[in-house]
């Protein structure tokens, strides 16, 4: 599979990019709700913010987030020595979900 990184010139100029993948790894962003939005595949990996609140609402979406900060959600004010948010995601754990998810045929699984 290939991949890129673009830096669309506008909304629009982004909706099509995503239109045009068939799978998106992205933050927790509005890529992901893009990417549901547009039906695709997608994997959120989310770090001060809450999936609980801030999820991609699709059957084709996924997100990994770690428990290992204890004041998660900080919501970018972080208040401990380093991001632990983002540091107990392991390459391992994205990968193999990348992994997984591209073996399913079915992106609403």
């Amino acid at each position: 599979p290939s991949s890129f990184a673009w830096p669309a010139a506008s909304l629009g100029a982004f909706f099509q990019i995503v239109s045009r993948c068939d799978f998106v790894l992205c933050n927790d962003s509005a890529a992901s709700h893009v990417g549901a939005a547009l039906g695709k595949r997608v994997l959120a990996v989310f770090g001060s913010g809450s999936s609980r609140w801030f999820a991609p609402y699709s059957p084709g979406a996924t997100v990994i987030e770690s428990s290992a900060c204890p004041v998660r959600p900080c919501f970018d004010r972080c208040v401990q020595p380093s991001y632990l948010c983002l540091e107990g995601v392991s390459y391992g754990q994205v990968a193999g979900e990348i992994e997984r998810t591209l073996a399913t045929d079915d992106p609403g699984r």
